[in-house]
């Protein structure tokens, strides 16, 4: 599944979306908007897991006990990774990206006939998949 994003990166946000936030060459003038973009990224990808979810669950009550999503990119449920101190405080929510267990997005989606843009041009797009044996 392709999932658009609502963010919106211009030329010249994008030459810095790989920054940190710190980063002492971002200029102000784009430090809100970087800001703004990753909040609304946020909300996005929280929306798009939220879907997989549904698909999940539906799969499961289908008779399909195994099925189980993954998703594009890094984990969005905590701001900052709990793995340092212990262990995983959403097990139950959080997925593995497609990338992590050796899918090749770009190949997958073009085979399912998802047309993806890579580098994107304005508004990201992610995905995810659900594995249904």
């Amino acid at each position: 599944m392709k999932f658009e994003s609502k963010a919106t990166a211009d030329p010249e946000l994008a030459k810095h979306l790989s920054k940190p936030e710190t980063d002492p060459t971002i200029p102000e003038n784009i430090r809100e908007k970087l800001r703004q973009f990753w909040v609304v990224w946020k909300v996005d990808k929280l929306r798009m897991l939220s879907t997989v979810y549904k698909i999940e669950k539906v799969a499961m009550s289908k008779g399909y006990p195994l099925a189980v999503g993954l998703i594009s990119g890094y984990c969005q449920l905590c701001e900052k990774c709990t793995l340092d101190r212990a262990t995983c405080i959403y097990p139950t929510k959080a997925r593995f990206s497609e990338d992590a267990v050796g899918v090749n997005v770009q190949a997958t989606a073009k085979n399912a006939g998802i047309k993806a843009k890579f580098p994107f041009e304005k508004n990201p797009a992610s995905f995810a998949l659900v594995l249904i044996d």
